[in-house]
């Protein structure tokens, strides 16, 4: 390669198509005899990512090994480590740009993401009408499997457990529809302040309703945001349904206080429904709910003080703290304006 320079600092642009040995031949122009340096380039070869490709929302993680040549890093979305492990639900739906790297050169590929959903387990009562399977994303697929029939319908006319396949393109998806008669738990109790509740039932895959329901699916039930009372839950299935009742104990212990430890005794306030009693370090007497702030030798403490009434419980914090001002005295003139005190 014959390549001359303009005489300065460089750097210099050499574009080599192949490997390559560069003489460098360094004149100052003043008499002294040049001097030559080789220098040898070689020409990495550009990496290929592989071709574009489709897979489907619930296809499990896999391995990309189209990349060449070998021992490059991968990256872009779904991409869970450098050496290509691609996670379809990571990545999410979608077309997804993935990048292969080797030595600061890269290469791109395409991944679409297809999705696929047969939605949630159904159920139905033996005998009841055929329906049409729902749920399923994205619409136009079809439905195969035990007792479907060529349009989509379920025919639910024996008791069991039925896998149902749906298919759109080259992906799929399952489900299951159970068949059977509904068995529900019998009516319960619970506290205002009780966690929430899984109520059991089955065939699973119907829908549950009612006040307090947080999931219409799982049958789960929250006391607290139902409130005291009585409260019917209804289960419904593809051709019938059932209902159980929650009594929910009302219970209310009231607001959290402050007190201060120098204070003397505190009467906290008549929990709901009356004729409970408290229990907690500083109560000195549970039936009257009398509580002494100066337990803890007159310093600052937290405590969760829990009123108990018909096996119930709820509770309130206390916090007792030490009033302190920072500034003893404030001087300030007639016309000043106001501030805040600190």
């Amino acid at each position: 390669m014959d390549q001359r320079f303009t005489p300065g600092p460089g750097p210099y642009a050499i574009c080599a198509a192949a490997d390559t040995t560069i003489g460098l031949i360094i004149n100052d122009g003043s008499g002294n005899t040049p001097d030559t340096t080789y220098i040898t380039l070689t020409v990495l070869p550009l990496p290929e990512a592989g071709n574009d490709t489709i897979v489907c929302s619930n296809d499990p993680a896999f391995y990309l090994t189209s990349g060449s040549p070998a021992k490059g890093s991968w990256s872009g979305p779904g991409i869970l480590n450098p050496f290509g492990f691609f996670d379809p639900d990571t990545a999410g739906i979608g077309i997804h740009w993935i990048y292969y790297d080797v030595d600061g050169c890269s290469d791109s590929l395409e991944i679409e993401v297809l999705e696929i959903e047969a939605g949630p387990d159904e159920a139905a009562c033996r005998g009841s009408v055929p329906f049409l399977l729902s749920g399923m994303s994205p619409p136009g697929g079809t439905r195969s499997g035990p007792y479907v029939t060529p349009g989509g319908f379920f025919d639910p006319i024996v008791d069991g457990n039925f896998i149902v396949t749906y298919t759109f393109g080259n992906c799929t998806d399952t489900k299951t529809v159970n068949v059977d008669s509904i068995v529900m738990q019998p009516n319960d109790t619970l506290c205002e302040t009780d966690p929430i509740y899984g109520l059991t039932f089955s065939p699973f895959g119907g829908i549950w309703s009612g006040n307090g329901i947080v999931d219409s699916l799982q049958g789960l039930f929250d006391p607290g945001i139902a409130g005291g009372g009585n409260h019917p839950l209804v289960y419904d299935i593809q051709g019938c349904s059932d209902s159980t009742e929650i009594f929910v104990v009302a219970i209310d212990a009231g607001s959290n206080r402050v007190s201060c430890p120098f204070a003397g005794t505190v009467t906290l306030p008549g929990g709901s429904p009356a004729g409970g009693y408290w229990t907690g370090w500083g109560i000195v007497d549970s039936l009257a709910g009398t509580f002494d702030p100066s337990v803890n030798s007159f310093n600052n403490f937290t405590e969760d003080l829990i009123y108990h009434v018909n096996g119930y419980t709820d509770t309130l914090i206390m916090y007792v703290r030490v009033t302190t001002i920072g500034i003893p005295l404030v001087e300030m003139c007639i016309d000043d304006g106001t501030f805040a005190l600190n």
